[in-house]
């Protein structure tokens, strides 16, 4: 990725995006290339999506979201399925407190100490995994409740098959 200007995913055979390799890393077109770019990959999380007063509700067990803004391309994905797909990169995410939007909760799985950074996986009620790159030197022990924080402009949603839903004003990909 470091050497090429535009590159290629394919998932089985087929292409699923092709475009400059920060344009991939940070507007992957499918959860495919989501996972696939970046190391480590972006954190899936399914959610239970509703809607009501122009804002759109997303709901999973350790998840507190704050509403977000509704988009023709979110409301053409919740006509075909209420299950979506929240994806949040492990460098945006950070140690949070307990009960604010925009976080995520679990136990701690495992600390990996990189020296000036760790990376913080925590499992969640439905067994379900997720991974900060955190920039600390506070000692979180195995076990221990943990509450991640992620900023709302650093989510992506994606449709029930995988694709990307684009933002009012974004090219479809």
């Amino acid at each position: 990725m470091a050497l090429a200007t535009r590159i290629a995913v394919m998932d089985q055979g087929r292409i699923v995006q092709y475009a400059p390799p920060i344009e991939i890393y940070r507007r992957p077109a499918t959860t495919f290339v989501a996972n696939f770019v970046g190391n480590p990959p972006m954190n899936p999380v399914p959610v239970e999506a509703t809607q009501g007063d122009g804002q759109l509700q997303l709901k999973a067990d350790g998840l507190t979201l704050s509403p977000l803004p509704m988009s023709s391309g979110i409301a053409a994905a919740l006509a075909n399925s209420k299950t979506l797909t929240l994806g949040i990169r492990p460098e945006h995410l950070a140690i949070a407190e307990p009960g604010l939007a925009n976080t995520i909760s679990g136990t701690l799985f495992a600390n990996e100490n990189m020296g000036p950074e760790s990376l913080v996986t925590i499992e969640r009620p439905d067994s379900s995994r997720l991974t900060a790159r955190i920039f600390t030197d506070d000692h979180i022990a195995l076990a221990e409740a943990v509450t991640l924080g992620f900023s709302a402009e650093h989510v992506h949603l994606f449709d029930a098959a995988g694709a990307r839903i684009p933002a009012d004003g974004e090219q479809k990909l």
